[in-house]
């Protein structure tokens, strides 16, 4: 038994694993116990025994790693103050989903998930029932028919992740009278493989995440009326080639402040993002030579942070004809393996900058960079040879985090 955080005090743990032996003891052994860890076990039928020994208002955090979900899971009473419920690996119906709406004080579910497997199969269709306290949400989505969600039946949702290679549907509420969608969601994750996600039951989100092969309705992005921070992509090895990007970033809403392409992408996106002249923050990460906006865009005026790494590290600052269009920028980092003293003069164009990081350079050429830098950049406040994180630059220039 190990201590663990739940509602600011240190409450009792539990992790049981596949023994037989521990389950049991865990029914007359262990009654205080708040967390509970049951991994992969063939007694399965004995899960439900171990939680009903529980006083009904004790357990608030459930983790279950278990292939035969109903049978594991039919809600006992012991589940009636549950705040957290993590289900990995398993497999359910859409009618069992529905019990979840039994869990009225619940306010964190992940779940790894997948739907009507080895003859389970269930005419209804897969869909999260009412969950009035859930305030994070994040669903691994295995392949099937498409999992539904109505953020209005989600009230106090805050945050929402949807990986996996599944599909997924948001949907409005059928109540005309109440918000069709969500008020409270302000985080939202969308990584799966089809989407369809109309933002305008979105309009409280601030940051977004997005990487899937077909986005339905990206168009109305420019319904999030709150969103400051974009993300296109996963990795430096994704491509964001996808034909609803372009039409994504051309609806971008007048509050986009940050975007992050993380992969590679198209020129027609790339002129996209170009004329959002609202962006104050752009970084692209890519295996490939780093594509940017072209040098005529009206985005290079209005830009104060640039994160470039193509993992290439060529020996040349990328488009350095861009980088003196950028007559506001003041924070940037760069990948060079061997930056030349022509390199470092290009920096001495930008008359704003006061914010420097150099990345990708080995100890010997740090130690020459170093003193030339600081010569042609006297007004610089930060300079610095180890990476900084996204969230580090847009701090170092002074732009919101969210």
């Amino acid at each position: 038994m190990v201590g663990s955080a739940a509602d600011e005090l240190p409450l009792p743990e539990l992790h049981l694993g596949h023994s037989l032996a521990r389950l049991r003891w865990a029914v007359v052994r262990q009654p205080s116990v708040v967390h509970l860890l049951i991994g992969e076990t063939p007694y399965v039928e004995l899960v439900p025994v171990a939680i009903n020994a529980l006083p009904r208002q004790v357990l608030r955090k459930l983790t279950l790693l278990s292939q035969d979900l109903p049978r594991a899971l039919p809600f006992p009473a012991a589940l009636h103050n549950l705040r957290t419920l993590r289900v990995g690996n398993s497999t359910c119906t859409p009618s069992w989903l529905q019990q979840l709406g039994s869990l009225r004080q619940l306010q964190q579910l992940e779940m790894a998930v997948e739907l009507g497997v080895g003859g389970m199969e269930d005419p209804a269709p897969p869909r999260l029932p009412a969950m009035p306290a859930l305030t994070s949400l994040d669903l691994t989505l295995r392949e099937g028919p498409p999992f539904s969600l109505c953020l209005a039946s989600l009230p106090a949702l805050r945050t929402l992740a949807l990986s996996g290679e599944g599909s997924a549907v948001l949907e409005a509420s059928p109540d005309v009278a109440g918000p069709p969608g969500s008020t409270t969601l302000a985080s939202v994750r969308l990584c799966c493989s089809d989407v369809v996600a109309p933002f305008s039951l979105m309009p409280a989100v601030r940051r977004a995440e997005v990487w899937v092969d077909q986005l339905e309705g990206a168009g109305s992005i420019a319904a999030a009326t709150s969103l400051t921070r974009l993300q296109l992509g996963g990795d430096e090895a994704a491509f964001c080639g996808e034909p609803w990007v372009p039409e994504l970033l051309r609806s971008a809403p007048a509050s986009l402040r940050a975007l992050a392409v993380v992969g590679s992408w198209l020129a027609a996106a790339a002129t996209a993002a170009g004329s959002l002249v609202q962006l104050r923050a752009l970084s692209v990460v890519a295996d490939a030579p780093t594509l940017l906006p072209p040098e005529g865009a009206a985005v290079w005026r209005s830009l104060q942070v640039l994160n470039l790494d193509g993992h290439d590290h060529t020996r040349r600052l990328p488009l350095p004809e861009v980088l003196r269009r950028a007559a506001q920028l003041k924070a940037l980092q760069v990948f060079l393996s061997e930056p030349t003293v022509r390199d470092l003069h290009l920096l001495s164009l930008l008359p704003s900058l006061r914010h420097l990081v150099i990345g990708g350079m080995s100890e010997g050429v740090k130690a020459f960079t170093a003193p030339v830098v600081l010569q042609l950049l006297p007004q610089l406040q930060t300079f610095r040879t180890e990476p900084a994180s996204w969230d580090e630059l847009l701090e170092l220039a002074g732009l919101p985090g969210d």
